[in-house]
């Protein structure tokens, strides 16, 4: 496809004028890795309330209202921030450390983690995830060449969408890893890993003071332990590459065919 838009397309929908510099890079590959660790998070997350928790899914769904209510009022805020300042960058910046200090908080999560504890993490998830959303989105603009920036918001839409693709499946694969090592050590079916959404419901129908319940919850422990982490590493990843994103002008003439 690549070769194809490059060389042979009349009209190519994949602009390499896009990635014109580091700076354009850098924020192409952070909208990549926002997809896929808001993604990841918004499915994790959940599975933690539902299997280490024991919510049901209504008690989940309004657990999940601290990131949900507070992910678009940042986004807005974020906007008109943005606007009046005509600086991207520090919202940007801002937002990764708040990603990356959310999902690190997250690791601290366990069975006993009071409800102090994971409403705060995920206040901080939805205002970082919001901030970063909407500045991204100004810097890939601005930094494109003049009648392109129809383009770039597409292209930044596009690889935001692709890094959710990639969200669940990585997500996945750190989860079930350290859950099946922790299944191990505890003596017990590493094939409990590969079917850990079904086995929440044998699992709570077990005793609270059962062995069997009490080792399958801290292998469900370690095993969200192993995805964020992953999620953590990636956002602190991104935050170093989002330092590479240069300001640009942004009172600019819009030149568009449309």
């Amino acid at each position: 496809t690549l070769t194809y838009e490059c060389f042979l397309a009349t009209l190519p929908f994949l602009r390499l004028s896009l990635f014109q510099n580091i700076g354009s890079v850098a924020a192409y590959t952070c909208g990549v890795f926002q997809g896929l660790v808001i993604y990841g998070q918004l499915y994790y997350i959940p599975f933690y309330f539902l299997s280490v928790k024991g919510y049901t899914p209504i008690q989940t769904g309004l657990v999940l209202l601290p990131v949900t209510a507070t992910l678009v009022p940042g986004s807005i805020a974020t906007g008109a921030i943005v606007t009046r300042t005509k600086n991207y960058r520090y919202p940007i910046w801002i937002g990764w450390v708040l990603t990356t200090l959310a999902s690190g908080l997250s690791i601290l999560w366990d069975v006993d983690t009071p409800a102090s504890l994971w409403a705060t993490t995920l206040v901080l998830l939805g205002f970082g995830h919001g901030s970063v959303l909407n500045a991204q989105n100004f810097a890939t603009q601005a930094m494109c060449k003049p009648g392109e920036e129809g383009l770039a918001a597409s292209m930044y839409g596009f690889l935001r969408q692709f890094g959710m693709a990639l969200g669940v499946a990585i997500g996945t694969a750190a989860f079930q890893n350290t859950m099946s090592l922790k299944l191990g050590w505890e003596g017990l079916s590493p094939d409990i890993a590969s079917q850990s959404e079904a086995f929440i419901v044998e699992l709570l129908q077990l005793p609270d003071n059962s062995t069997l319940k009490i080792q399958a919850l801290e292998a469900y422990v370690f095993g969200f332990h192993g995805a964020y982490t992953v999620f953590t590493g990636i956002s602190g990843l991104a935050f170093l590459l989002s330092l590479l994103i240069k300001q640009e002008e942004m009172d600019r003439q819009i030149c568009t065919e449309h």
